[in-house]
């Protein structure tokens, strides 16, 4: 672990200990691929996701992830390129399909041939903090089926932005939604 990181782990390892077992933790990323950066044939897209997992089984979904990945470092891009990468990419896949309750949560906005990938952030990541606040029926597993999916979460991690000021946007973009009720 990079030195650097200490202290946000220290308050995360706090934070989560002052949770319920059964309180769910929102673990978001994002992926995207902006008009500019599009191959022949690809279509932009900005989406962000959450896995949602209960405090209680952390400790057990973390052994199983670094036994799948091989250690505690993973990035589906550069895994996507090796040989051995693409079969962990569907082994992680098949472990959290087979969670106990749903917990994937996915935005996705397709950019206009302007939009930049920090305006793209901002407004998944408002539609995002909505939906983990909301018990609204979502489509469920099964054509024309509804059911509800328990999307709520008492505490979101993010990666730490490279710069500071790009923090500073999610955290702003955090306030407003609070702000306006979202979440």
């Amino acid at each position: 672990m990079d030195p650097r990181n200490r202290g946000d782990l220290e308050r995360l390892t706090a934070r989560y200990r002052s949770l319920p077992g059964r309180e769910r933790v929102a673990f978001v990323d994002e992926a995207y691929r902006l008009p500019n950066d599009c191959r022949p044939g690809e279509k932009p897209f900005y989406a962000l996701a959450a896995v949602l997992l209960t405090i209680d089984d952390h400790v057990d979904i973390r052994a199983d992830l670094h036994r799948i990945v091989g250690g505690n470092w993973w990035h589906t891009v550069d895994a996507q390129q090796t040989q051995d990468g693409l079969p962990k990419i569907e082994e992680l896949t098949d472990y959290l399909a087979d969670y106990r309750d749903p917990c994937v949560l996915a935005v996705c906005h397709t950019p206009g041939p302007d939009d930049q990938a920090i305006g793209m952030r901002a407004v998944s990541l408002s539609a995002l903090l909505a939906a983990l606040d909301s018990q609204a029926p979502r489509p469920g597993a099964g054509e024309g089926h509804q059911r509800v999916v328990p999307a709520q979460a008492k505490m979101i991690v993010l990666e730490r932005q490279n710069r500071h000021q790009d923090t500073d946007r999610d955290l702003h973009t955090i306030r407003q939604a609070r702000q306006s009720g979202a979440c």
